[in-house]
C-alpha cells in the first residue's frame, strides 16, 4: 500500500480515544471547510449530532464531518456526493481507521451514497424510514 496516499487530519487534539483520522487523499480532496467542522463536531459542536438518529452530509467528497459526527454520537451518517470517487475515499478511510486502530465497529453508522442536488428530494426520500 502507497503511504503517500494517506494524510493524518488532527480534527480533535484533545480527545484522548480519538485525536486524528487517516484519510485517504488520492481519490477526494479533504477541503478546510470539512477539517473545521469535523473540529467543531467533535468539541464544542458534539451536542449538535450527539444521539442524532440520522446526520447527512450534502457534497461530502471523502466525508470526513460524517466520520466526525458518527464518534460524535449520531447512530447513523449519510455522506452523500455527486461522485463515486468520495466513496471509495470514504470506505477506504473507515477500512484503514478500523485496522490502525483495531476496532472493526468503528464508524459502523456510516454510508455513502451518490447524489445530485437536482435529485435531492426523491433520492433522499428512503432515508428516514
Amino acid at each position: 500500500e502507497d503511504e503517500t496516499q494517506w494524510e493524518v487530519v488532527e480534527w480533535a487534539p484533545g480527545d484522548p480515544v480519538m485525536p486524528s483520522v487517516i484519510i485517504h487523499r488520492q481519490l477526494a480532496q479533504c477541503w478546510a471547510s470539512a477539517r473545521m467542522l469535523s473540529e467543531w463536531l467533535l468539541g464544542h459542536g458534539r451536542p449538535a449530532v450527539q444521539g442524532a438518529s440520522l446526520v447527512v452530509e450534502l457534497g461530502a467528497s471523502l466525508g470526513l464531518p460524517s466520520l466526525a459526527a458518527s464518534l460524535a454520537g449520531a447512530a447513523r451518517c449519510v455522506a452523500t456526493d455527486l461522485y463515486p470517487s468520495g466513496a471509495a475515499a470514504l470506505e477506504a478511510t473507515i477500512a484503514r481507521n478500523r485496522r490502525a486502530l483495531g476496532r472493526a465497529d468503528l464508524f459502523g453508522g456510516v454510508a455513502s451514497r451518490r447524489l445530485s442536488w437536482f435529485e435531492a428530494p426523491e433520492a433522499l426520500g428512503d432515508l428516514h424510514g
